[in-house]
């Protein structure tokens, strides 16, 4: 397990990994940054020789990318964006995340092992940044989770700014995901299944989370 926490004697965030067999916390900064720069560990591949997430030095105006390939680190940002983030990772060292345009609307992204970029962005997503339903300005695609098969997850939102889910086959193919009477769904993580979890919410915009598992063909 990995994530972000908030170290009050440091006064900034710092990743970390929780290894559940002997429970300890073990925190992570990415090396050779300024002093004051936050990290978050977002994915993980088969262990913590190979992570990704994001990393953001003062004033905090930027925030980039990180991958750490067996100790190699390498630190990146999609065609100069001012926010770039590295939410999934496989075992094979293909990782997934989004990047925002000048106007504020998120792409999706998967990089290859070799570093190679493509986008991915939901077919009729959202092109212009709006105030969203549930609070914010956004809009466009997030690509979240990626497994072993290449199944790729994550949400979109629509023209209307809506949010929902989807899954994306190793040969390109969408489908959405909407909860049951939800307001508003979001797609996270997915596995060699091609199941997906995620979050929605109700119409008060409180939040739960859902296991989607794909239909048997």
């Amino acid at each position: 397990m990995a994530g972000e926490f908030f170290d009050s004697a440091a006064g900034l965030y710092s990743g970390f990994f929780y290894d559940s067999a002997t429970q300890a916390y073990t925190g992570y900064d990415v090396p050779g940054q300024p002093p004051g720069t936050a990290t978050a560990v977002l994915g993980m591949g088969d262990t913590t020789a190979q992570f990704c997430g994001s990393v953001s030095a003062p004033p905090y105006t930027v925030v980039s990318a990180f991958i750490s390939l067996n100790g190699q680190v390498t630190v990146y940002s999609v065609g100069g964006s001012f926010r770039t983030e590295c939410t999934g990772m496989n075992k094979r060292g293909a990782s997934v995340g989004y990047y925002n345009d000048a106007s504020g609307v998120s792409h999706g992204f998967e990089r290859s092992t070799g570093g190679i970029l493509t986008t991915i962005d939901f077919p009729g997503a959202s092109k212009v940044a709006a105030a969203l339903p549930c609070g914010g300005i956004g809009g466009g695609t997030v690509a979240a989770g990626i497994s072993d098969r290449f199944d790729i997850s994550g949400h979109f939102w629509d023209s209307s700014n809506n949010e929902h889910g989807f899954a994306r086959t190793p040969g390109g193919f969408f489908q959405p995901i909407d909860f049951p009477g939800a307001f508003q769904t979001g797609g996270g993580g997915t596995n060699n299944q091609g199941t997906v979890v995620g979050h929605y919410r109700d119409s008060a915009c409180a939040p739960s989370g859902y296991i989607a598992r794909r239909a048997p063909h």
